[in-house]
């Protein structure tokens, strides 16, 4: 029988067929069928509108002779990335991404945020240190953002070859409706790096 029909089969069902009784059926009203519905889509979730926005505004103590860095920033497949400086482990950049999504909240918090400092060569690329969170280590922070936070860069591979430099960047995530506050702004006292770990996850 059509499922679309919402029908429900009583009674022993096998042995009325083999005596040839009627088979007795009970619609499901139809204020019934919306609300399991209803019941239905709140168990799986609604998709939302997120946006998570980084400004990376400089670079310091980058380990590295003659590099030229960019900071990659990827959250889940989408990837962005600044400009490249030339010949220096000081960069400056002041550069601003947004990345928007559409998702059910549960698979959204969970993306992780990295940010990777490339050493950019044409002929000659590599890794210089890279540091992660997760979207909801953002998201329960007071206005649901970092401001003036520096990022400390380890080997992704090897996180015991200790602190390969510094990113410092502004890092809020926000959902549909969320009132942003605006952070802080830096001061003179800011110069002191206050490191950014990697935080717990949701919990």
């Amino acid at each position: 029988m059509s499922s679309e029909y919402s029908s429900l089969l009583e009674g022993e069902h096998s042995e009325d067929q083999r005596k040839g009784s009627p088979v007795r059926t009970r619609i499901i009203p139809n204020n019934k069928r919306a609300k399991l519905k209803t019941l239905i889509q709140k168990s799986e979730g609604k998709l939302q509108s997120f946006q998570i926005a980084i400004n990376i505004t400089e670079a310091r103590q980058l380990v590295g002779e003659n590099i030229d860095p960019s900071v990659v920033i990827e959250i889940g497949d989408e990837k962005k990335q600044t400009s490249v400086k030339e010949g220096t482990n000081a960069p400056f950049y002041n550069e601003y991404f947004v990345f928007d999504f559409f998702a059910h909240k549960e698979i959204f918090f969970d993306k992780v945020i990295k940010l990777t400092v490339m050493h950019s060569k044409m002929l000659r690329s590599f890794c210089i240190g890279s540091f992660k969170l997760d979207a909801w280590t953002v998201y329960k922070q007071p206005g649901h953002q970092f401001i003036n936070k520096w990022a400390m860069l380890t080997n992704p591979v090897d996180i015991s070859t200790g602190v390969k430099g510094y990113v410092k960047c502004d890092i809020s995530v926000s959902a549909k409706g969320d009132n942003m506050q605006p952070g802080p702004k830096a001061s003179d006292a800011d110069e002191q790096i206050d490191k950014l770990r990697h935080g717990p996850g949701r919990g």
